[in-house]
């Protein structure tokens, strides 16, 4: 949920005037609420009294996967629904012979797995519940 709020005595004294609350959603394993501040308030910047958010560029926005290739190629692999076997004979040829200059650092099928496996845990962890039918 995005709620783009003007700072009231409700939300605490040390925000700015403008900022965005990210709530995450009830199922989130993290359901902590986030502030984005858009303008710099002038009190912020004197005398801060509490952490102030401070926007980044990530130079890795394909975190975590290594490289912007590997990103492409695992993302290109799984909508292909491409098996173990073809993988692993795509990355072999374009780890060899078939690319110059390839950029992808994933060698094999069990290479793009471990960075999947990362990527899973990168992103916002959500509780699933499970269904039982009664007979």
């Amino acid at each position: 949920m995005l709620v783009l709020s003007v700072n009231t005595e409700v939300e605490g004294p040390n925000l700015p005037d403008e900022f965005i609350k990210i709530i995450p959603h009830p199922h989130s394993l993290d359901p902590t609420p986030t502030i984005i501040p858009l303008t710099l308030s002038p009190a912020l910047s004197i005398n801060p009294s509490g952490p102030i958010f401070q926007p980044r560029l990530d130079p890795w926005p394909w975190a975590p996967f290594q490289t912007l290739g590997d990103f492409e190629y695992t993302e290109t692999a799984i909508q292909g629904l491409l098996s173990k076997a073809l993988i692993n004979k795509q990355l072999a040829g374009i780890n060899s012979r078939w690319a110059v200059g390839s950029k992808l650092s994933i060698k094999n099928y069990n290479d793009m797995e471990k960075a999947l496996e990362k990527a899973r845990k990168h992103t916002v962890q959500v509780r699933t519940p499970t269904l039982y039918l009664e007979s």
